[in-house]
């Protein structure tokens, strides 16, 4: 066994200092720097999960805690057998808890097979839940790299705090297969809480970065909260405080896409004679746009893609496909939906077939895919892999330039440090990543993301963006997730040839224009963009001093613009371009 530590091989080294860091558990082991407090293991000392590599970091909330095993499991379900347990020495002596060897006394075994816990501080024996010790783990499906957050402040049982010491023993035990990191009777990897304040990044505005980006909301809004009168008023405060371009609503069995146009209509008017786009599948799956839906496909089972015909200025189509994948232990057929998906993505990028779309079309994959247990479904979705490839054909890479598709982290907005989608409070299983966007880089980015958690929100937050901070959780089990879409061909529409009579102006800003109302502050107007044809293709009413408009989803043309108040009226007249 070796002890590293800042970069250094030392031999049974004890008593370590520790490093605080700033650490998200999101599936990315960027942040933890070889810099930070590390046991490695470098023995071949078991012929299957060979453990590996084990650290700790710490902010001033949570203990941060990744291990490195040889063999991909799935760390708290039954996918792979694996016999996997973490303990810790929380005060740092080996003559309290349950004994491991002579020189380590548990005082916390989490056993990740049953997720499960005891606690030995009370009465020697005591089962406390995961969620007792906040405990968050990613990835949410088999890998061989975990990370996981437990927190400092956690009382599993009533007046007995977990953490009473400054300095901890840690140790990483695989039972079914007799590995132990460190082995029994070798030097503790002893870890020290570092007091040192971490920087905590600020929250992720909720408005939008560029005009030209299309916002993308997915939410699993838990077996038809539409048609649930609670329910339907979080959902709402959710949509209003987004304000997306395009919504991805799963779990919506009963709720027909006629109410649910008219409940979006009512909720977020986009200002145009058709309103929202809203078309659904034959099972639980909806989709709205803010332009027209021209061609659904619904031959893939729990895949609903959808193509959305965007103003000129985007310069394609956008294919989007809603999903909601089968949950849970049912592997073989969540692959087999899978298999089912990237044969119809494949066919969509050659000629025939049940659809052409033309090249460098941007698609997205986004929603409740479920993906839990087995991570080939998400390396499948990635890269392409048909597993079944008898039934539907061989795989291949799935973006334009025959690369992988990239998998957006939605961060949280206001607590970075996690990236779950997927709540249940009552549920053994911790929180997961199981709400999604895939896309394909080639053609378009993503300039911002992130997942609604309002618990964590501020007051003051949360009062600006119209939300309580029991939003989420009264709404559904699932959060929203939300992404800001680039494509790469997008052109800003440009504002020229602006007529404007006294009372206010029209500037650019941004490839948006923006209405000054100018010397009548406090009074309520009314303003309305029509065609030169004469048809109305947006309007509002605002009392504010200045109001943005955004005018990225007009086509190209002249318009007029006309703005009336109790006791005015101005018009002018402006000319989209490139």
């Amino acid at each position: 066994m070796v002890l590293i530590f800042c970069g250094l091989l030392t031999m049974n080294i004890g008593g370590m200092s520790a490093q605080s860091a700033f650490i998200s558990i999101d599936e990315g082991f960027e942040d933890w720097s070889e810099g930070l407090s590390t046991y490695e293991d470098v023995t071949n000392d078991a012929p299957q999960n060979d453990l590996l590599k084990i650290q700790a970091s710490n902010d001033a909330d949570y203990l941060f805690i990744r291990f490195e095993l040889d063999t991909e499991i799935d760390l708290t379900g039954d996918f792979s057998p694996h016999d996997l347990s973490l303990h810790f020495d929380t005060d740092n002596d080996a003559q309290t808890g349950s004994s491991y060897g002579s020189n380590f006394g548990a005082e916390l075994s989490i056993y990740f097979i049953d997720r499960t816990a005891r606690y030995f501080a009370v009465n020697n024996n005591t089962y406390v839940s995961t969620e007792a010790l906040g405990m968050r783990v990613a990835p949410t499906v088999s890998s061989k790299e975990f990370e996981l957050a437990i927190r400092r402040d956690a009382i599993p049982v009533e007046d007995y705090p977990l953490f009473t010491n400054n300095s901890i023993r840690i140790m990483l035990q695989e039972n079914t297969f007799g590995d132990w990191m460190p082995g029994m009777g070798e030097e503790a990897f002893e870890y020290t809480f570092d007091e040192s304040p971490v920087e905590q990044p600020a929250p992720i505005s909720f408005g939008k970065e560029s005009a030209g980006a299309i916002r993308v909301l997915a939410y699993n809004i838990l077996w038809d909260a539409l048609d649930d009168p609670d329910r339907r008023n979080y959902i709402r405060q959710i949509v209003q405080a987004t304000d997306p371009d395009i919504i991805a609503f799963s779990e919506a069995t009963t709720t027909s896409w006629e109410s649910a146009k008219q409940m979006l209509d009512f909720w977020q008017p986009l200002g145009t004679p058709q309103g929202w786009y809203v078309e659904r599948d034959d099972y639980d799956l909806i989709t709205a746009s803010r332009w027209p839906i021209v061609e659904e496909y619904k031959q893939q089972e729990r895949f609903y893609p959808t193509l959305i015909d965007l103003p000129e200025n985007y310069g394609s189509d956008l294919l989007l496909t809603n999903g909601h994948l089968k949950c849970c232990d049912a592997d073989e057929i969540r692959q087999d939906q899978v298999d089912q998906y990237l044969a119809f993505i494949l066919d969509a990028k050659t000629e025939g077939g049940i659809i052409d779309v033309p090249e460098n079309t941007p698609f997205m994959i986004v929603g409740d895919l479920n993906l839990v247990t087995d991570g080939q479904h998400l390396r499948s979705l990635l890269d392409g892999t048909i597993v079944n490839t008898d039934l539907y054909g061989q795989g291949a890479p799935l973006d334009w330039d025959n690369t992988d598709l990239a998998d957006e982290v939605c961060l949280h907005s206001d607590d970075q440090r996690f990236s779950y989608s997927w709540y249940d409070v009552g549920s053994s299983f911790p929180p997961g990543r199981i709400d999604m966007h895939i896309y394909s880089d080639a053609v378009m980015s993503i300039e911002k993301s992130f997942t609604i958690n309002t618990s964590i929100m501020s007051p003051e937050r949360l009062n600006q963006l119209g939300l309580s901070a029991q939003t989420t959780a009264l709404a559904s089990d699932h959060y929203p997730v939300v992404a800001d879409y680039l494509l790469n061909a997008y052109e800003p529409v440009g504002l020229v040839e602006v007529a404007t009579p006294s009372g206010f102006e029209i500037r650019q800003a941004d490839g948006r224009s923006v209405l000054w109302n100018t010397g009548d502050s406090g009074s309520v107007y009314s303003a309305t963009i029509y065609s030169v044809s004469g048809q109305v293709v947006a309007s509002f009413r605002s009392s504010e001093e200045s109001k943005e408009i955004d005018f990225s989803g007009l086509g190209y043309g002249v318009y007029l613009l006309r703005v009336e108040s109790a006791d005015q009226r101005s018009v002018a007249m402006f000319k989209l371009v490139h």
